[in-house]
């Protein structure tokens, strides 16, 4: 049964994310910085959909990205909603004790211009934490869905995000399940195929 798969791949990845933030996690969060910022999709991106990293997870966002809009999400309820950042000033604890906008940050509903960049049709880069990734893009998550339910209506190209111990031949996976377009991890950028 798929579930069962997906919750013993969920203990076998957290296990080692355990194990691996014991280690230089910095240096892995700076080469993925590296690797990020000398790609094409950074490059032509107007909006960055990001995400504040957990403590076991690669951090983008430090220091503070420039030269882009910067859009992260905030958990409301059972879903995830989406706001401008201008600042890491604009951040605090919220649930699950992870950095999200604070109440006051304008809501971002998304673009309509679709003339713009090899970033998906709106010009828009949407990093995506998850546990584990499958080279195909399948993507495995915490288990709560947020993800999934936010990049059902989201469009723009999806760049999963995680240690290169993250990546795994095959993810098990539903319909339900989001897919990402390519992987960012500390050694490089790698176009998912399908």
């Amino acid at each position: 049964m798929i579930s069962d798969e997906k919750q013993s791949l969920r203990k076998r990845m957290r296990d080692y994310l355990r194990s691996e933030s014991a280690g230089p996690s910095a240096a892995g969060s700076r080469d993925a910085r590296r690797v990020l910022a000398g790609s094409e999709q950074w490059a032509t991106a107007r909006v960055v959909v990001g995400f504040c990293a957990l403590p076991d997870e690669l951090d983008l966002l430090d220091p503070w990205p420039e030269g882009k809009e910067i859009v992260l999400p905030r958990v409301e309820g059972e879903r995830l909603v989406l706001c401008r950042v201008g600042s890491p000033e604009d951040l605090r604890v919220g649930a699950f004790g992870i950095r999200e906008p604070e109440t006051g940050c304008p809501f971002w509903m998304g673009e309509t211009d679709r003339s713009v960049g090899s970033v998906g049709s709106h010009g828009i880069l949407i990093l995506v934490p998850g546990l584990a990734f499958g080279r195909d893009g399948s993507r495995l998550g915490r288990g709560k869905g947020y993800y999934d339910r936010l990049l059902a209506s989201l469009r723009g190209f999806r760049l999963g995000v995680c240690r290169d111990g993250q990546v795994l031949d095959i993810v098990p996976n539903e319909a339900h399940d989001a897919r990402v377009d390519a992987l960012l991890t500390p050694s490089g950028l790698f176009p998912c195929g399908r």
